[in-house]
């Protein structure tokens, strides 16, 4: 099940530039959070990055960061199948 995006790089593809450390580290830069959020209206992952004033409303208060869980990934791949059945029958109507 894909919950989120990934940067997938092949160990000794030709496109070396953008191996794992120097892509993921490019994303967290403060200027593409902040395109990220201007493009996909969602708050920055780098907390050091801070949201301009017509941004602001993006961001997450302390508050709200807490409540901020991580996803159990081994429970969910573990119900995964029931998951995908109750999908297909809730939303797709199948």
């Amino acid at each position: 099940m894909l919950v989120g995006n990934g940067f997938p790089v092949l160990r000794g593809g030709k496109f070396i530039e953008n191996r794992p450390t120097g892509s993921a580290t490019s994303r967290m830069d403060g200027g593409v959070q902040m395109m990220m959020t201007q493009r996909f209206f969602y708050p920055p992952s780098n907390r050091n990055a801070k949201l301009p004033p017509d941004l602001a409303r993006y961001g997450l208060s302390g508050r709200q960061g807490k409540n901020v869980m991580p996803i159990d990934f081994e429970k969910m791949n573990a119900h995964k199948s029931r998951y995908l059945d109750r999908w297909n029958k809730e939303v797709l109507g199948a």
